[in-house]
Formats: C-alpha cells, structure tokens, sequence
C-alpha cells in the first residue's frame, strides 16, 4: 500500500470512528432523556396518588362522629301510651335506652327507680319490650296488664317479636344502650343498672 492510499485510508478510519461516538453519545443522551421523563411521571403519579389519599382521609375527618362505635340502628316505635317514638327524633342528645321484660323479676324491682329517674333525667330514656317473643305477652295483654302498674314517667316502646332487641343484641334482660349525641351506639351491656350507674355512663359519653 503506498502513502496516498495509506493516508486515505487513515482518514476514512477516523471519520468512521468519529460517527460512531456521534451515534453512541447521541443514544445515551436520548435514554437520559427518557429516563429523566419517566422520573417525572412517576413523581407525577405519586402525587397524584399523595393527593388523592389526602382527600380520602379529609372526607373521613368530614364524619360527624365524636364517639367511637358504629352507629346505633334505629326504630320507630308505638308507645303503650299510644304514641309514636322514634330514635332519630333524639339526634343531637345522648339517649339510654332499657330492654326488658315482664317476666323478668330483676327488671320489675328496677322500674320504680326508673320511673323516678324518667322524671329528673336531662336525657332521653327509652325502655324496649318485645311482645310475643320468648315468654312475653302478646301486645295487648301487656299494654293492660303494665297500665295496671301506673308508673307515669316511664316511655315503654313495644318492639313485636323483637327485631330491635335483635338489632342491638340483646341477650338477656335487663339490657342498658348508651346511645351519643352522634347517634353512635356506646354500649350494649346485660344486667342491672343503678341511676346512678346510668348517669355516670351518660355524662361520660359525648
């Protein structure tokens, strides 16, 4: 090979060169380029993603509930007095609500104090009898029979067949529901409760 074809030889090898650099810094810069927009779009997404949970847990800080529990289900009710009462009546204001029965000695020795508390208390009280279920007496026989006791500040509510006791689990009689001011069911406790007791409770929820 003589110098001129030597020369040219050289001078082919060194633009070839030269284009390859050109294409591969050319492709680097491109991947940077890709790399750095999908950076991007993924810091994109995890706002977005940032802010949309930040509006789920804003929607749940929106719930009116002060007190912890799920809500108390709610009734309406006929009254023995013949009056119709409903739970949703009382929202705004904490409620006690008894479930008991006739046949029940423990509840019967707890009525007189009951209907004195019923004519003091600055809440709500509600008492639940279930005719025809178990061994209650069917809604007539009781209405007359429990009219015969003549307490005047109790409000029975007859709750037929005891699908409200069902709802609030009752299990045995007596049985005391704290309900809130939020209408969030507190407590749902069997057994005897003194006023005393019942206040306490009361002035311990929201």
């Amino acid at each position: 090979m003589n110098s001129k074809k030597l020369i040219i030889f050289i001078i082919v090898a060194v633009l070839v060169a030269a284009g390859g650099a050109y294409i591969y810094n050319s492709q680097n810069s491109d991947t940077a380029m890709n790399g750095n927009e999908m950076t991007e779009d993924m810091n994109s997404m995890d706002s977005d993603d940032m802010d949309s949970d930040m509006d789920k847990r804003d929607e749940g800080m929106t719930d009116d509930r002060m007190n912890e529990g799920e809500m108390a289900p709610g009734f309406t009710l006929a009254g023995v007095d013949g009056m119709e009462y409903s739970l949703a009546d009382y929202k705004g204001e904490k409620v006690y609500i008894k479930f008991w029965a006739s046949w029940c000695p423990i509840c019967l020795s707890e009525l007189e104090a009951l209907d004195e508390l019923s004519s003091t208390a600055d809440f709500p009280i509600l008492t639940i009898v279930s005719p025809g279920l178990g061994s209650e007496m069917d809604r007539d026989e009781f209405i007359e029979w429990y009219r015969g006791l003549e307490y005047d500040n109790i409000i029975v509510l007859l709750d037929d067949g005891g699908d409200i006791a069902s709802d609030y689990m009752v299990r045995g009689y007596p049985t005391s529901a704290f309900v809130g001011s939020d209408e969030v069911l507190i407590e749902s406790l069997p057994g005897p409760k003194t006023n005393e007791t019942i206040i306490d409770k009361i002035q311990g929820i929201y």
